[in-house]
Protein backbone atom coordinates (compact mmCIF):
# COMPACT_ATOMS: atom_id res chain seq x y z
CA UNK A 1 0.00 0.00 0.00
CA UNK A 2 1.19 3.52 -0.31
CA UNK A 3 3.06 5.03 2.38
CA UNK A 4 -0.15 7.43 2.98
CA UNK A 5 -2.60 4.59 2.45
CA UNK A 6 -4.75 4.19 5.97
CA UNK A 7 -4.70 0.69 6.89
CA UNK A 8 -8.33 0.65 7.05
CA UNK A 9 -8.72 2.03 3.18
CA UNK A 10 -10.09 0.18 0.16
CA UNK A 11 -6.49 -0.98 -0.50
CA UNK A 12 -6.92 -3.04 2.66
CA UNK A 13 -9.32 -5.15 1.74
CA UNK A 14 -7.60 -6.32 -1.99
CA UNK A 15 -6.46 -10.00 -2.25
CA UNK A 16 -3.46 -10.22 -3.84
CA UNK A 17 -3.88 -10.65 -7.67
CA UNK A 18 -6.42 -7.26 -7.11
CA UNK A 19 -3.25 -5.76 -6.10
CA UNK A 20 -1.37 -6.61 -8.38
CA UNK A 21 -3.32 -5.88 -11.06
CA UNK A 22 -4.66 -2.54 -9.70
CA UNK A 23 -7.75 -1.28 -8.80
CA UNK A 24 -8.70 -0.39 -12.31
CA UNK A 25 -8.69 -3.62 -13.79
CA UNK A 26 -12.01 -4.97 -11.58
CA UNK A 27 -13.85 -2.11 -11.75
CA UNK A 28 -15.00 -2.25 -8.33
CA UNK A 29 -13.71 0.18 -6.18
CA UNK A 30 -11.27 3.54 -6.31
CA UNK A 31 -8.80 5.12 -4.22
CA UNK A 32 -7.24 8.22 -4.34
CA UNK A 33 -4.31 8.69 -1.61
CA UNK A 34 -3.50 11.81 0.03
CA UNK A 35 -1.07 14.26 -1.46
CA UNK A 36 0.59 14.50 2.01
CA UNK A 37 1.77 12.26 4.81
CA UNK A 38 -0.17 12.89 8.11
CA UNK A 39 2.46 13.82 10.52
CA UNK A 40 3.02 16.70 7.85
CA UNK A 41 0.13 18.14 8.45
CA UNK A 42 -1.45 19.72 12.06
CA UNK A 43 -3.14 17.86 14.40
CA UNK A 44 -6.64 16.30 14.00
CA UNK A 45 -8.78 13.98 15.94
CA UNK A 46 -11.15 12.95 13.01
CA UNK A 47 -8.62 10.70 10.72
CA UNK A 48 -8.37 12.22 6.96
CA UNK A 49 -9.91 9.91 5.16
CA UNK A 50 -13.22 10.60 3.13
CA UNK A 51 -15.39 7.52 2.43
CA UNK A 52 -17.72 6.88 -0.43
CA UNK A 53 -19.72 3.69 -1.49
CA UNK A 54 -21.91 2.13 -3.78
CA UNK A 55 -22.50 -0.46 -6.37
CA UNK A 56 -19.43 0.01 -8.07
CA UNK A 57 -17.19 3.07 -9.07
CA UNK A 58 -17.86 3.11 -12.59
CA UNK A 59 -21.90 2.81 -11.89
CA UNK A 60 -21.70 5.85 -8.68
CA UNK A 61 -19.40 7.70 -11.51
CA UNK A 62 -21.56 8.08 -14.28
CA UNK A 63 -24.02 9.28 -12.19
CA UNK A 64 -22.10 11.63 -9.30
CA UNK A 65 -19.02 12.81 -10.79
CA UNK A 66 -19.36 16.11 -10.40
CA UNK A 67 -20.30 15.81 -6.63
CA UNK A 68 -17.46 13.05 -6.35
CA UNK A 69 -14.89 15.73 -7.50
CA UNK A 70 -16.30 18.44 -5.26
CA UNK A 71 -14.48 16.23 -2.63
CA UNK A 72 -12.15 15.05 -4.44
CA UNK A 73 -10.60 18.59 -5.23
CA UNK A 74 -11.33 20.73 -2.36
CA UNK A 75 -9.67 17.76 -0.17
CA UNK A 76 -6.09 16.77 -1.79
CA UNK A 77 -4.68 15.84 1.74
CA UNK A 78 -7.46 13.63 2.55
CA UNK A 79 -7.18 10.12 1.51
CA UNK A 80 -10.62 9.06 -0.68
CA UNK A 81 -11.51 5.16 -0.10
CA UNK A 82 -14.67 4.45 -2.68
CA UNK A 83 -16.12 0.96 -1.50
CA UNK A 84 -17.81 -1.05 -4.41
CA UNK A 85 -20.58 -3.66 -2.99
CA UNK A 86 -18.01 -6.10 -3.14
CA UNK A 87 -15.25 -4.98 -1.38
CA UNK A 88 -17.82 -3.15 1.41
CA UNK A 89 -18.45 -7.00 2.40
CA UNK A 90 -15.21 -8.19 2.71
CA UNK A 91 -14.74 -4.47 4.99
CA UNK A 92 -17.18 -5.99 7.32
CA UNK A 93 -16.79 -9.51 7.36
CA UNK A 94 -13.08 -8.47 8.26
CA UNK A 95 -13.94 -5.58 11.02
CA UNK A 96 -17.36 -6.26 11.82
CA UNK A 97 -18.65 -8.21 15.31
CA UNK A 98 -20.72 -11.55 14.62
CA UNK A 99 -23.75 -9.61 15.01
CA UNK A 100 -22.47 -7.27 12.35
CA UNK A 101 -21.42 -10.08 10.13
CA UNK A 102 -24.76 -12.08 10.72
CA UNK A 103 -26.93 -8.52 9.99
CA UNK A 104 -24.84 -7.30 6.43
CA UNK A 105 -25.61 -10.84 5.30
CA UNK A 106 -28.94 -10.87 5.41
CA UNK A 107 -29.71 -7.50 3.80
CA UNK A 108 -30.82 -7.43 0.33
CA UNK A 109 -31.20 -3.94 -0.64
CA UNK A 110 -28.27 -2.22 -1.87
CA UNK A 111 -29.00 1.16 -0.08
CA UNK A 112 -29.47 -0.82 3.01
CA UNK A 113 -26.24 -2.20 3.04
CA UNK A 114 -24.55 0.81 2.38
CA UNK A 115 -26.07 2.34 5.49
CA UNK A 116 -25.12 -0.19 7.89
CA UNK A 117 -21.77 -0.25 6.19
CA UNK A 118 -20.95 3.49 7.07
CA UNK A 119 -21.78 2.94 10.20
CA UNK A 120 -19.14 0.17 10.54
CA UNK A 121 -16.50 1.67 9.29
CA UNK A 122 -16.13 5.02 10.35
CA UNK A 123 -17.24 3.03 13.99
CA UNK A 124 -13.36 1.55 13.29
CA UNK A 125 -11.80 3.81 11.03
CA UNK A 126 -13.14 7.29 11.81
CA UNK A 127 -12.82 9.77 9.47
CA UNK A 128 -15.54 11.99 7.11
CA UNK A 129 -18.58 9.78 5.01
CA UNK A 130 -20.38 11.81 2.29
CA UNK A 131 -23.68 10.40 0.62
CA UNK A 132 -22.80 10.06 -3.98
CA UNK A 133 -25.62 13.60 -4.02
CA UNK A 134 -23.64 15.34 -1.51
CA UNK A 135 -21.55 18.75 -2.53
CA UNK A 136 -19.14 19.97 -0.93
CA UNK A 137 -18.95 23.60 -0.85
CA UNK A 138 -15.86 24.60 1.19
CA UNK A 139 -12.68 22.62 1.75
CA UNK A 140 -13.01 20.24 5.04
CA UNK A 141 -9.67 22.33 5.98
CA UNK A 142 -12.14 25.78 6.48
CA UNK A 143 -15.01 23.40 8.13
CA UNK A 144 -13.36 21.37 10.65
CA UNK A 145 -9.65 20.93 10.67
CA UNK A 146 -7.72 23.29 12.36
CA UNK A 147 -9.66 26.39 12.19
CA UNK A 148 -13.26 26.84 11.02
CA UNK A 149 -15.07 29.79 9.07
CA UNK A 150 -15.04 31.97 12.01
CA UNK A 151 -11.38 31.31 12.98
CA UNK A 152 -12.66 28.80 15.94
CA UNK A 153 -9.70 26.32 16.75
CA UNK A 154 -11.21 23.15 15.89
CA UNK A 155 -8.69 20.05 15.87
CA UNK A 156 -9.15 18.15 18.35
CA UNK A 157 -13.20 17.65 17.87
CA UNK A 158 -14.20 14.07 18.02
CA UNK A 159 -17.13 14.61 15.65
CA UNK A 160 -18.69 17.16 14.02
CA UNK A 161 -22.54 18.12 12.97
CA UNK A 162 -24.17 20.61 10.83
CA UNK A 163 -26.04 23.15 12.69
CA UNK A 164 -28.12 21.77 15.70
CA UNK A 165 -29.25 18.73 14.12
CA UNK A 166 -27.46 15.28 13.33
CA UNK A 167 -27.24 13.99 9.26
CA UNK A 168 -26.96 11.05 8.33
CA UNK A 169 -25.94 11.95 4.63
CA UNK A 170 -22.49 13.89 6.26
CA UNK A 171 -20.69 11.98 8.69
CA UNK A 172 -17.64 12.80 10.71
CA UNK A 173 -16.09 10.98 13.58
CA UNK A 174 -13.17 9.80 15.23
CA UNK A 175 -12.79 6.04 15.61
CA UNK A 176 -14.85 4.27 18.53
CA UNK A 177 -17.18 6.99 18.42
CA UNK A 178 -20.01 6.37 21.71
CA UNK A 179 -22.94 7.38 18.93
CA UNK A 180 -21.54 4.91 16.27
CA UNK A 181 -20.84 1.99 18.64
CA UNK A 182 -24.70 2.87 19.85
CA UNK A 183 -25.89 3.41 16.15
CA UNK A 184 -24.16 -0.29 15.16
CA UNK A 185 -25.77 -1.67 17.72
CA UNK A 186 -29.37 -0.31 17.16
CA UNK A 187 -29.22 -0.98 13.36
CA UNK A 188 -28.10 -4.28 13.15
CA UNK A 189 -30.74 -5.27 16.08
CA UNK A 190 -33.19 -4.24 13.64
CA UNK A 191 -32.09 -5.67 11.60
CA UNK A 192 -32.18 -9.44 12.88
CA UNK A 193 -35.37 -8.19 14.48
CA UNK A 194 -37.08 -7.75 11.19
CA UNK A 195 -35.72 -10.81 9.60
CA UNK A 196 -37.05 -12.76 12.60
CA UNK A 197 -40.32 -10.59 11.83
CA UNK A 198 -40.70 -11.75 7.92
CA UNK A 199 -39.71 -15.62 8.74
CA UNK A 200 -42.75 -15.54 11.03
CA UNK A 201 -45.25 -13.25 8.92
CA UNK A 202 -45.39 -10.91 11.72
CA UNK A 203 -47.65 -8.00 10.83
CA UNK A 204 -45.03 -5.39 12.61
CA UNK A 205 -42.77 -6.37 9.54
CA UNK A 206 -41.41 -3.77 7.52
CA UNK A 207 -42.74 -4.81 3.80
CA UNK A 208 -41.39 -2.70 1.58
CA UNK A 209 -37.72 -1.89 0.82
CA UNK A 210 -38.37 1.82 1.24
CA UNK A 211 -39.95 1.29 5.11
CA UNK A 212 -37.01 -0.89 6.24
CA UNK A 213 -34.52 1.36 5.01
CA UNK A 214 -36.37 4.57 6.73
CA UNK A 215 -36.96 2.65 10.12
CA UNK A 216 -34.24 0.29 10.46
CA UNK A 217 -30.82 1.21 8.75
CA UNK A 218 -31.42 5.08 7.90
CA UNK A 219 -32.24 8.58 9.29
CA UNK A 220 -34.77 6.44 11.94
CA UNK A 221 -32.09 4.12 13.21
CA UNK A 222 -29.13 6.58 13.31
CA UNK A 223 -31.28 8.92 15.83
CA UNK A 224 -31.86 6.51 17.47
CA UNK A 225 -28.30 5.74 18.24
CA UNK A 226 -27.54 8.97 18.64
CA UNK A 227 -30.62 9.41 21.27
CA UNK A 228 -29.60 6.21 22.83
CA UNK A 229 -25.92 7.29 23.25
CA UNK A 230 -26.10 11.20 23.85
CA UNK A 231 -28.68 10.26 26.86
CA UNK A 232 -27.07 7.07 28.57
CA UNK A 233 -23.91 9.02 28.12
CA UNK A 234 -25.57 12.62 30.36
CA UNK A 235 -25.77 15.33 27.35
CA UNK A 236 -29.02 16.22 28.95
CA UNK A 237 -31.45 15.40 25.95
CA UNK A 238 -34.57 14.49 26.44
CA UNK A 239 -35.53 13.99 22.74
CA UNK A 240 -33.80 11.49 20.54
CA UNK A 241 -31.27 14.94 18.79
CA UNK A 242 -30.10 16.86 21.13
CA UNK A 243 -28.64 20.04 20.66
CA UNK A 244 -24.96 19.35 20.52
CA UNK A 245 -24.08 21.91 22.67
CA UNK A 246 -25.86 20.20 25.31
CA UNK A 247 -23.34 17.65 25.14
CA UNK A 248 -20.69 19.80 24.77
CA UNK A 249 -21.48 21.23 28.22
CA UNK A 250 -22.87 18.05 30.25
CA UNK A 251 -22.00 14.74 29.14
CA UNK A 252 -19.81 12.81 31.38
CA UNK A 253 -18.14 11.33 28.03
CA UNK A 254 -15.10 13.09 27.08
CA UNK A 255 -15.64 12.15 23.52
CA UNK A 256 -19.15 13.46 23.44
CA UNK A 257 -17.94 17.00 25.07
CA UNK A 258 -16.21 17.27 22.03
CA UNK A 259 -19.25 17.51 19.49
CA UNK A 260 -18.31 20.17 17.50
CA UNK A 261 -20.79 22.63 15.46
CA UNK A 262 -19.10 22.69 11.98
CA UNK A 263 -21.39 25.41 10.20
CA UNK A 264 -24.18 26.29 12.68
CA UNK A 265 -27.26 27.37 11.15
CA UNK A 266 -26.29 31.18 10.29
CA UNK A 267 -26.53 31.50 6.94
CA UNK A 268 -24.09 32.44 4.75
CA UNK A 269 -20.82 32.95 6.93
CA UNK A 270 -19.51 34.87 4.05
CA UNK A 271 -21.82 37.75 4.02
CA UNK A 272 -20.48 41.42 5.02
CA UNK A 273 -22.83 43.39 6.40
CA UNK A 274 -23.70 46.54 4.36
CA UNK A 275 -24.55 49.07 7.32
CA UNK A 276 -22.91 50.39 10.33
CA UNK A 277 -23.39 50.32 14.53
CA UNK A 278 -25.10 53.95 15.98
CA UNK A 279 -24.51 54.38 19.32
CA UNK A 280 -27.34 56.56 21.19
CA UNK A 281 -27.33 57.47 24.75
CA UNK A 282 -30.66 54.75 25.31
CA UNK A 283 -28.95 51.76 22.86
CA UNK A 284 -26.65 50.48 20.24
CA UNK A 285 -28.09 49.49 16.99
CA UNK A 286 -27.28 48.00 13.09
CA UNK A 287 -28.18 50.80 11.02
CA UNK A 288 -28.68 49.50 7.32
CA UNK A 289 -27.26 51.71 4.40
CA UNK A 290 -29.97 54.73 4.36
CA UNK A 291 -31.74 54.95 0.87
CA UNK A 292 -32.22 58.68 -0.21
CA UNK A 293 -35.25 60.50 0.61
CA UNK A 294 -36.91 58.20 3.22
CA UNK A 295 -40.28 58.65 4.33
CA UNK A 296 -40.61 54.67 5.80
CA UNK A 297 -38.53 52.81 8.22
CA UNK A 298 -38.71 49.33 9.73
CA UNK A 299 -37.30 48.24 13.38
CA UNK A 300 -36.26 44.99 12.84
CA UNK A 301 -36.38 42.48 16.95
CA UNK A 302 -34.15 39.62 16.79
CA UNK A 303 -34.54 36.34 18.02
CA UNK A 304 -31.87 35.50 21.05
CA UNK A 305 -29.19 35.48 19.26
CA UNK A 306 -28.58 39.18 19.00
CA UNK A 307 -28.30 42.06 16.82
CA UNK A 308 -25.88 40.24 15.02
CA UNK A 309 -26.59 36.57 15.09
CA UNK A 310 -27.91 34.09 12.13
CA UNK A 311 -29.07 36.02 8.82
CA UNK A 312 -30.93 39.17 10.63
CA UNK A 313 -28.38 42.24 9.45
CA UNK A 314 -28.42 40.53 5.87
CA UNK A 315 -32.71 40.66 6.40
CA UNK A 316 -32.15 43.90 7.27
CA UNK A 317 -29.84 45.33 4.61
CA UNK A 318 -32.23 43.46 1.91
CA UNK A 319 -35.52 45.67 3.33
CA UNK A 320 -32.94 48.89 3.12
CA UNK A 321 -32.39 48.24 -0.46
CA UNK A 322 -36.70 48.12 -0.58
CA UNK A 323 -36.70 51.97 0.36
CA UNK A 324 -36.48 51.35 4.27
CA UNK A 325 -34.29 53.03 6.85
CA UNK A 326 -33.48 49.82 8.76
CA UNK A 327 -32.32 49.80 12.40
CA UNK A 328 -31.75 45.93 14.53
CA UNK A 329 -31.69 47.31 17.75
CA UNK A 330 -28.85 45.84 20.39
CA UNK A 331 -31.73 44.52 23.16
CA UNK A 332 -30.47 41.74 25.48
CA UNK A 333 -27.25 42.77 27.35
CA UNK A 334 -26.74 41.68 29.82
CA UNK A 335 -25.72 39.43 27.59
CA UNK A 336 -25.04 35.43 28.69
CA UNK A 337 -21.76 34.75 28.91
CA UNK A 338 -19.94 37.22 25.93
CA UNK A 339 -22.89 36.72 23.82
CA UNK A 340 -23.24 37.04 19.74
CA UNK A 341 -21.25 40.14 19.15
CA UNK A 342 -21.74 41.41 22.78
CA UNK A 343 -25.84 40.74 22.72
CA UNK A 344 -28.02 38.17 23.99
CA UNK A 345 -26.83 34.32 23.80
CA UNK A 346 -23.41 33.23 22.54
CA UNK A 347 -23.23 31.45 19.14
CA UNK A 348 -23.31 28.08 21.14
CA UNK A 349 -25.80 29.03 24.22
CA UNK A 350 -28.92 27.22 25.34
CA UNK A 351 -31.65 29.72 26.43
CA UNK A 352 -31.95 30.40 30.00
CA UNK A 353 -35.55 31.62 31.24
CA UNK A 354 -33.99 32.72 34.45
CA UNK A 355 -31.35 35.43 31.81
CA UNK A 356 -34.95 36.01 29.34
CA UNK A 357 -36.89 36.94 33.03
CA UNK A 358 -34.45 40.16 32.90
CA UNK A 359 -35.54 41.80 29.56
CA UNK A 360 -39.43 42.85 30.44
CA UNK A 361 -41.31 45.29 28.23
CA UNK A 362 -40.55 48.01 31.02
CA UNK A 363 -36.88 47.40 30.78
CA UNK A 364 -36.95 47.10 26.78
CA UNK A 365 -39.40 50.05 26.41
CA UNK A 366 -36.54 53.04 26.51
CA UNK A 367 -33.79 51.48 23.96
CA UNK A 368 -36.91 50.73 21.11
CA UNK A 369 -38.25 54.32 21.67
CA UNK A 370 -34.77 55.50 21.26
CA UNK A 371 -34.51 52.94 18.36
CA UNK A 372 -37.72 54.81 16.76
CA UNK A 373 -36.58 58.11 17.26
CA UNK A 374 -33.53 57.28 14.91
CA UNK A 375 -35.78 56.06 12.16
CA UNK A 376 -37.36 59.23 12.36
CA UNK A 377 -34.45 61.33 12.43
CA UNK A 378 -34.19 60.02 9.32
CA UNK A 379 -37.33 60.72 7.68
CA UNK A 380 -39.66 58.07 8.49
CA UNK A 381 -42.82 59.13 9.09
CA UNK A 382 -44.13 55.11 8.62
CA UNK A 383 -42.64 52.45 10.49
CA UNK A 384 -43.10 48.65 10.57
CA UNK A 385 -41.92 46.29 13.21
CA UNK A 386 -40.68 42.52 12.27
CA UNK A 387 -39.28 39.96 14.63
CA UNK A 388 -38.08 36.88 14.86
CA UNK A 389 -38.93 34.51 17.77
CA UNK A 390 -38.32 36.92 20.87
CA UNK A 391 -38.14 39.95 18.55
CA UNK A 392 -42.09 39.58 18.22
CA UNK A 393 -42.77 40.48 21.69
CA UNK A 394 -41.53 43.89 21.79
CA UNK A 395 -43.10 44.10 18.06
CA UNK A 396 -46.79 43.73 19.64
CA UNK A 397 -45.90 46.37 22.73
CA UNK A 398 -44.19 48.34 20.03
CA UNK A 399 -47.43 48.23 18.19
CA UNK A 400 -49.77 48.79 21.34
CA UNK A 401 -47.59 52.07 22.00
CA UNK A 402 -46.86 53.77 18.70
CA UNK A 403 -49.60 55.44 16.32
CA UNK A 404 -46.94 55.55 13.29
CA UNK A 405 -46.65 51.84 13.43
CA UNK A 406 -48.71 50.24 10.91
CA UNK A 407 -47.49 46.77 9.91
CA UNK A 408 -45.89 43.97 12.08
CA UNK A 409 -44.20 40.42 10.69
CA UNK A 410 -43.47 38.05 13.18
CA UNK A 411 -41.26 34.37 11.98
CA UNK A 412 -41.40 31.91 14.26
CA UNK A 413 -43.42 33.95 16.87
CA UNK A 414 -42.85 33.47 20.81
CA UNK A 415 -45.08 36.39 21.88
CA UNK A 416 -46.24 33.66 24.70
CA UNK A 417 -43.13 34.80 26.46
CA UNK A 418 -45.22 37.57 27.96
CA UNK A 419 -46.73 35.10 30.20
CA UNK A 420 -43.98 32.26 30.41
CA UNK A 421 -40.70 34.65 31.05
CA UNK A 422 -42.49 38.33 32.14
CA UNK A 423 -45.67 37.23 34.42
CA UNK A 424 -48.23 39.16 32.03
CA UNK A 425 -51.33 38.23 30.10
CA UNK A 426 -50.64 37.16 26.50
CA UNK A 427 -53.72 37.46 25.10
CA UNK A 428 -54.05 40.41 26.20
CA UNK A 429 -51.32 41.81 24.31
CA UNK A 430 -52.20 40.09 21.59
CA UNK A 431 -55.75 42.17 22.08
CA UNK A 432 -53.58 45.33 22.14
CA UNK A 433 -51.69 45.78 19.21
CA UNK A 434 -53.16 48.69 16.66
CA UNK A 435 -51.58 46.91 13.63
CA UNK A 436 -52.09 44.13 10.91
CA UNK A 437 -49.72 41.81 11.60
CA UNK A 438 -48.37 38.61 9.24
CA UNK A 439 -47.85 35.56 11.73
CA UNK A 440 -45.44 33.16 9.72
CA UNK A 441 -45.08 30.26 12.31
CA UNK A 442 -43.00 26.76 11.67
CA UNK A 443 -44.32 23.66 11.88
CA UNK A 444 -43.59 22.95 15.63
CA UNK A 445 -44.90 26.32 16.54
CA UNK A 446 -48.79 25.94 14.72
CA UNK A 447 -49.82 24.66 18.43
CA UNK A 448 -49.01 27.75 19.55
CA UNK A 449 -49.43 30.12 16.87
CA UNK A 450 -52.00 28.52 13.90
CA UNK A 451 -54.60 29.87 12.95
CA UNK A 452 -56.82 27.97 15.73
CA UNK A 453 -54.33 28.85 18.79
CA UNK A 454 -56.00 31.13 21.21
CA UNK A 455 -53.53 33.70 20.93
CA UNK A 456 -54.19 34.07 17.33
CA UNK A 457 -58.10 34.14 18.19
CA UNK A 458 -56.75 36.95 20.61
CA UNK A 459 -55.20 38.59 18.28
CA UNK A 460 -58.17 38.51 15.24
CA UNK A 461 -60.09 40.47 18.50
CA UNK A 462 -57.39 43.53 17.70
CA UNK A 463 -58.26 46.81 15.81
CA UNK A 464 -56.95 45.58 13.20
CA UNK A 465 -57.73 41.89 13.95
CA UNK A 466 -59.29 41.64 10.33
CA UNK A 467 -56.91 42.60 8.31
CA UNK A 468 -53.92 39.69 10.04
CA UNK A 469 -53.00 37.40 8.41
CA UNK A 470 -51.21 33.42 9.77
CA UNK A 471 -49.38 31.89 7.12
CA UNK A 472 -47.68 28.64 8.63
CA UNK A 473 -44.65 26.81 7.25
CA UNK A 474 -45.23 23.26 8.26
CA UNK A 475 -41.91 21.91 6.54
CA UNK A 476 -40.11 24.41 8.94
CA UNK A 477 -38.80 24.36 12.50
CA UNK A 478 -38.42 27.19 14.70
CA UNK A 479 -35.72 29.82 13.98
CA UNK A 480 -35.85 28.54 10.45
CA UNK A 481 -36.24 32.51 8.77
CA UNK A 482 -32.81 33.72 10.35
CA UNK A 483 -30.99 30.46 11.14
CA UNK A 484 -32.04 27.68 8.85
CA UNK A 485 -29.52 26.27 6.81
CA UNK A 486 -30.50 27.78 3.25
CA UNK A 487 -28.47 24.73 1.41
CA UNK A 488 -31.39 23.34 1.76
CA UNK A 489 -33.71 23.20 -1.15
CA UNK A 490 -37.03 23.25 1.27
CA UNK A 491 -35.31 25.98 3.99
CA UNK A 492 -34.22 28.40 0.61
CA UNK A 493 -37.70 27.84 -1.14
CA UNK A 494 -39.66 28.79 2.53
CA UNK A 495 -36.71 31.65 3.49
CA UNK A 496 -37.31 33.20 0.11
CA UNK A 497 -40.90 32.87 -0.04
CA UNK A 498 -41.39 34.07 3.74
CA UNK A 499 -39.31 37.30 2.35
CA UNK A 500 -41.40 38.39 -0.23
CA UNK A 501 -44.76 37.81 2.05
CA UNK A 502 -42.94 40.33 4.30
CA UNK A 503 -41.55 42.65 1.13
CA UNK A 504 -45.59 42.62 0.07
CA UNK A 505 -47.28 43.20 3.79
CA UNK A 506 -45.20 46.22 4.48
CA UNK A 507 -45.23 47.52 1.19
CA UNK A 508 -49.29 47.39 1.17
CA UNK A 509 -49.27 49.17 4.95
CA UNK A 510 -46.67 51.61 4.14
CA UNK A 511 -46.92 52.83 0.72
Amino acid sequence: MPETASPYSVLSVLDPSELAAGLGAANISFHRPAAASPSALPAQAIPRHILQTGLTWPHAYKRHAGYIHSWLDANPEYEYSFFGDEHALRFVERHGTERERDAYRRILTGSQRADLFRIIFLKMAGGVYADLDEELRYPLRMLFGGKDMKGRKVPLSSSAVIGSFFPFEFLLYVPQHPILLSTARVMTDGILEQVGLLKNKSKHACYSPHTCIIRVTGPLGYTSGVGDATIKGGCGNRVRTPNPNQCAMNSRDPLLRKTFICSDDEGDATYTALGHVEKLDAVELYLAPVPASVTKGLLLFPDVWGWNGGRVRAIADALANEGYVVAVPKLLTPCLGEGTDGDALPPDGQFSMDWMKGFPWTTQKPKVDAALGLLRSKGATKIGVMGFCYGGHPCCWTSSEHEDVLAGVVCHPSMQLEAFAFGGDCAALMKSVKCPFLLAPAGNDMATWGPEAPFVAALMESVKGAECVIKGYPEMSHGWSVRGDVSDAAVKRDVELVMADTKAFFAKYLA
